[in-house]
């Protein structure tokens, strides 16, 4: 029999589901409202403490990492003609001075670009739960620890 559960440490909340025949937590959904404060971590600290000769798996899905949304087509298309390189990240001087509103767009373009370049969610997703000392079976894809459980702390 599977219990639906609802696990809670700060700003952090995971749904789980807790199957006592097969001695499994699975994680359904992990979320911290306020992020980089650690309560993620802690929160699935707080359940293997509570489930200690249980096995805590869960999907190896990125939805709570989110990634910055990429601008639009024509939006670098824009700030290249600008003279936005975005191979060398720097906006070039094309001869024609730009106008402040100019410059302030191709560089929030740029801006935007990076956040989303430099933010892969599936390797954030793999560096959190392996500093939280889970593991990825190969091929299963989804991360579990298994008893004794080495803690984040």
């Amino acid at each position: 029999m599977v219990i639906q559960k609802i696990a809670q440490y700060e700003s952090a909340h995971a749904l789980i589901d807790i199957d006592r025949e097969d001695r499994s937590v699975f994680i359904v959904h992990l979320e911290a409202l306020d992020r980089g404060l650690g309560h993620g971590s802690a929160l699935l600290d707080n359940l293997k403490k509570e489930y200690p000769d249980y096995t805590l798996c869960g999907n190896m899905q990125p939805a709570d990492f989110s990634r910055p949304q990429k601008p639009s087509a024509r939006d670098m298309e824009k700030a290249h003609e600008l003279g936005y390189d975005f191979k060398k990240d720097v906006l070039c001087d094309m001869g024609d001075a730009l106008a402040s509103d100019e410059k302030i767009f191709a560089e929030n373009v740029a801006a935007r670009y990076r956040a989303w370049k430099n933010n892969d969610p599936f390797g954030r997703l793999h560096a959190f739960y392996r500093k939280n000392h889970f593991h990825f079976p190969a091929g299963l894809g989804y991360f579990e620890s298994k008893p004794p459980h080495a803690l984040y702390e």
